[in-house]
C-alpha cells in the first residue's frame, strides 16, 4: 500500500516537473526570440524610401529592410474623443462583474459602433514625396496609442454577485477604452518591400512563424531605442524566471525519482 502511495507521489511529481520544466524552456526560448528580433533592429541598415524603387529595380524578389515614415492615409478616420485623424481607430467595451475578471466585448454585434475601423495606409518623409503601402497583415501587428477610457454603470451590483456564483455574466460596470493610430506619428517598420503589378511599393511581413524568428516583422510607434529597451527587459526577464522555473522543474523530477 506505502509502495504505491509512493509510487502516485513520484509519478505526480514528474508529472509537475516536467511541465515546469518545459514551461522554462519555452520562456527561454521566447528571451532567445526576443534577442534574435533585436538583433535584427539594431543591425540591419535603415533604407530611405527613396531610394527603395532603385533597390527594387535590381531584384524580381522581395527585399528585407527597415524602414521610417510618417503615417499617411487618403480615407482617415476621426477619434471620437480626441478628434484626432488617424488610419485606425479600434474600440473596446469590457464588462466587469464580481469577480472583477475581464470579459471584452466586441463591438461590431451592437448597433453602437464597429469594435475595429482600419483604411488603408502608407509611410511617407513628407508631403508629395515616396510613399510605401502598408499591407493589412502588418498593419495587424501594428501597436496603437489609448487615447480615451471612461466607466459606465452596469447592473445592480449585488445582483451581479448573486448572478455570479451561479456562473451567469452580469456586468455591474462597463469601461470603454479608444486606441488609434493617429496620421503623421513615425513608424519604425521591419519587413519586405515588393513592387505590385501596379507599380505601387508595398511593405509586407516576412513569412515567419513563432519556432522560425528569423527576418522578423515589427511595426510599432516607439522609436528604436525604446523598442531596442523592451525587447532587452522582456528577454531578461524571460531568461532569468525561464531559468528558475526549469531549475525547479528539473530539481522536482530528480527529486521524485529518488524519492521511490
Amino acid at each position: 500500500m506505502s509502495s504505491d502511495r509512493n509510487e502516485n507521489r513520484s509519478l505526480f511529481g514528474t508529472i509537475v516537473g516536467s511541465t515546469l520544466a518545459i514551461i522554462g524552456g519555452a520562456m527561454i526560448y521566447g528571451g532567445y526570440r526576443d534577442k534574435v528580433i533585436e538583433s535584427y533592429v539594431v543591425n540591419t541598415p535603415s533604407t530611405k524610401l527613396q531610394e527603395i524603387p532603385s533597390i527594387l529595380d535590381k531584384t524580381s524578389n522581395p527585399v528585407y529592410a527597415k524602414l521610417e515614415g510618417q503615417v499617411g492615409s487618403d480615407f482617415p478616420l476621426t477619434s471620437d474623443y480626441t478628434h484626432e485623424q488617424a488610419a485606425i481607430v479600434e474600440k473596446k467595451i469590457q464588462g466587469v462583474w464580481y469577480s472583477f475578471r475581464y470579459r471584452e466585448s466586441n463591438l461590431a454585434n451592437s448597433d453602437s459602433s464597429e469594435s475595429k475601423m482600419k483604411r488603408p495606409f502608407y509611410i511617407h518623409e513628407g508631403k508629395g514625396k515616396m510613399r510605401v503601402t502598408i499591407a493589412p497583415s502588418l498593419a495587424e501587428k501594428c501597436d496603437l496609442e489609448k487615447v480615451h477610457v471612461h466607466e459606465e454603470r452596469g447592473g445592480n451590483f449585488l445582483l451581479s454577485v448573486t448572478l455570479g456564483l451561479m456562473g451567469i455574466a452580469y456586468p455591474y460596470k462597463y469601461i470603454h477604452t479608444e486606441y488609434i493610430l493617429p496620421l503623421n506619428r513615425n513608424l519604425l517598420i521591419l519587413g519586405n518591400i515588393s513592387k505590385t503589378q501596379g507599380g505601387s511599393i508595398t511593405v509586407n511581413p516576412p513569412k515567419t512563424g513563432f519556432f522560425v524568428p528569423d527576418f522578423p516583422a515589427v511595426i510599432t510607434m516607439k522609436s528604436q531605442e525604446d523598442y531596442v529597451e523592451e525587447l532587452e527587459k522582456n528577454a531578461r526577464s524571460n531568461f532569468i524566471w525561464g531559468g528558475i522555473v526549469g531549475a525547479l522543474g528539473f530539481l522536482t523530477v530528480v527529486g521524485s525519482q529518488l524519492s521511490r
